[in-house]
């Protein structure tokens, strides 16, 4: 059955009372050997899942740890950026296992602040020193997408500005832009926001971020200086994302 697909690893999330999911670390995935495999082991009715045999190691060496909790979130992606693994799929595998669920401590705004300030660092060095080449050294310009009353936004752009960033943020809340209690320029229009910047963040998973169409993100990629979108969400595929022109940088998936 599964030499057909030839797994380099096979990796059950089992526990006492069952089989909770099926992890394949596989070198290629072709679709209708996928579907094969599904329907084959459709009676055991647990999910299935193929993966990259990195991210499988790594699924199957956190495991049992992870779910005891004797491995907490920040090392968990800790030791994926230290092996080299998609931190967002060993999460998502983990995460089949009803017991860890996909929500488990997820949202660590400390860990994703952190990766997002030292991305943004090395995004600064890098368009300052390009910019000094240029002999045209200036500010920083980044859009932000979020609500700015969520203490995380707030957070985010008090730092991002203090590293030397103007901020157009785009906000989904009624607060006046006097009454603002950070440093930005407000927008009412989240493209607007984008206008002439050197960079787009997104910050919170909302509708109005998720349900973007990639044509409309086409038809856009001329208002951003460069079209790059750090993604602390991770609401787009990377290879689609880049398929139409832009440099997407996202949580758990560009090691820095």
């Amino acid at each position: 059955m599964y030499d057909k697909i030839d797994p380099e690893i096979i990796v059950p999330l089992a526990t006492p009372d069952g089989i909770k999911a099926i992890i394949l670390g596989v070198k290629s995935i072709r679709p209708k050997e996928v579907t094969r495999l599904r329907r084959s082991l459709s009676r055991m009715n647990v999910p299935l899942l193929m993966m990259p045999v990195k991210e499988a190691q790594v699924v199957k060496n956190v495991y049992c740890f992870y779910r005891l909790g004797l491995l907490q979130e920040t090392e968990l992606y800790q030791h994926c950026q230290e092996h080299g693994a998609d931190f967002i799929m060993v999460r998502r595998a983990l995460g089949l296992d009803p017991a860890i669920g996909q929500t488990r401590e997820q949202e660590n705004g400390e860990l994703i602040l952190n990766w997002l300030l030292k991305t943004a660092s090395l995004f600064f060095a890098f368009r300052i020193e390009r910019d000094f080449n240029k002999k045209s050294v200036g500010n920083v310009s980044l859009g932000v997408w979020g609500n700015a009353e969520t203490p995380f936004v707030y957070e985010a752009v008090t730092s991002l500005h203090f590293l030397g960033a103007d901020i157009h943020l785009f906000s989904m809340h009624d607060e006046d832009k006097d009454d603002m209690k950070f440093p930005c320029i407000l927008y009412q229009d989240k493209w607007r926001a984008l206008q002439g910047v050197d960079a787009l963040i997104i910050l919170e998973k909302q509708q109005a971020f998720v349900s973007i169409p990639v044509k409309e993100w086409y038809i856009r990629r001329s208002l951003m200086k460069q079209n790059i979108v750090i993604d602390v969400c991770n609401l787009y595929e990377p290879e689609e994302m880049e398929q139409i022109g832009y440099q997407y940088i996202s949580f758990g998936r560009f090691c820095v």
